[in-house]
């Protein structure tokens, strides 16, 4: 089973990307800020690493930036409601990015991901 960790400070948004990934199948760790993400990636393996861009502290493209040069192996999407999302997933070195809202585009992102 694929493990996520998925960074996400509000907690409905946390809460309903943890449900829907879980019901695909996938083990998800559901953490608020880069600081946590960082010391979860420390003792413990995950495939994919799902971080909003806008976070308390660390902000979600320099953590993805950090998991890139400290876990070159995991996966990254940078998510967020921002329409420059992707310049930012590009500029962080992210494996792709998200517009938050449509859960089918997640999916099949995370899905084409951890299988490709």
């Amino acid at each position: 089973m694929n493990q996520i960790l998925l960074i996400e400070d509000d907690p409905d948004q946390s809460a309903l990307y943890e449900r829907v990934l879980s019901l695909t199948g996938y083990q998800v760790t559901a953490v608020p800020n880069g600081e946590s993400a960082l010391g979860q990636l420390a003792d413990h393996h995950f495939d994919l690493v799902l971080s909003d861009w806008y976070l308390p502290g660390m902000s979600g493209d320099v953590l993805i930036a950090e998991v890139k040069k400290q876990h070159q192996l995991v996966r990254t999407i940078l998510m967020s409601s921002h329409h420059e999302v992707s310049a930012a997933a590009r500029k962080s070195g992210a494996d792709g990015c998200l517009q938050k809202g449509d859960l089918r585009q997640l999916l099949a992102l995370v899905a084409a991901l951890l299988t490709g």
